[in-house]
């Protein structure tokens, strides 16, 4: 599934708003190359163990459609789909994380 115009500058300005980039330019080449090659890396550090850990990640809505209706109130929690969970063939494959647990996202 290709992402569509309005996903690519949803996810650069969730990206930027969140401080993850510094200007929205930044912002708007990493979720281009989410459009275009279909996974970003991302190093955050993981909250329960206080490791960095580093992911492949994707779009949610390429791999996911969320039940019910969408009257949840906005947060800043990033969620994606974990590539390498995806290929293990494992059944929660859905991360979040704060973008102040972010250190690179490439």
């Amino acid at each position: 599934m290709q992402a569509t115009r309005k996903q690519i500058f949803t996810l650069a300005w969730k990206l930027f708003k969140g401080g993850i980039f510094q200007n929205f330019a930044d912002a708007l080449r990493a979720a281009w190359k989410q459009a275009t090659q279909g996974f970003n890396l991302v190093s955050f550090i993981k909250k329960s163990t206080g490791k960095i850990t580093e992911r492949r990640i994707a779009l949610l809505s390429r791999f996911y459609t969320p039940k019910g209706t969408s009257d949840r109130k906005p947060t800043s929690t990033l969620k994606f789909v974990d590539l390498q969970k995806i290929e293990a063939g494992e059944k929660f494959f859905i991360i979040s994380f704060n973008p102040e647990q972010v250190i690179s996202f490439s």
